[in-house]
């Protein structure tokens, strides 16, 4: 396993999957559909980890251990917290384009900061 370089906490905007219903009408009913909608916040981020695109894809997001706010706690799956307030959402260079720059230049698969909360280990992510 290589070492993961360390990184100071940083503000990013990060996109949140917050549950949503939608209306799609069927003939004469409307039905209601839920679904995850991502939601763009500002969070603090205490962790990068490299996406891996399918095919040939190019890179445009990474995965960013983010504290959660409490109003969205709720709506988020439970298999995204790492702990109680702290789970890995998606993050994308457009919305990052400076604060990013580094992780995304650098050949480094992970960067994690050393306030991130216990039980964040390395892993693979994928597309």
């Amino acid at each position: 396993m290589t070492p993961v370089k360390t990184m100071e906490p940083m503000l990013l905007k990060v996109e949140v999957p917050v549950m949503a219903a939608y209306a799609e009408q069927r003939g004469r009913q409307t039905a209601w559909i839920k679904a995850h909608v991502p939601v763009s916040i500002e969070a603090m981020v205490y962790g990068l980890r490299r996406v891996k695109p399918s095919g040939g894809a190019v890179e445009f997001m990474v995965k960013a251990l983010a504290r959660i706010p409490l109003r969205l706690e709720s709506q988020i799956p439970k298999s995204d917290f790492v702990d109680s307030h702290h789970a890995w959402v998606d993050c994308l260079y457009a919305a990052n384009r400076n604060s990013l720059a580094a992780f995304r230049d650098c050949a480094d698969s992970e960067w994690m900061s050393p306030a991130a909360p216990n039980g964040t280990q390395p892993a693979a992510v994928s597309a």
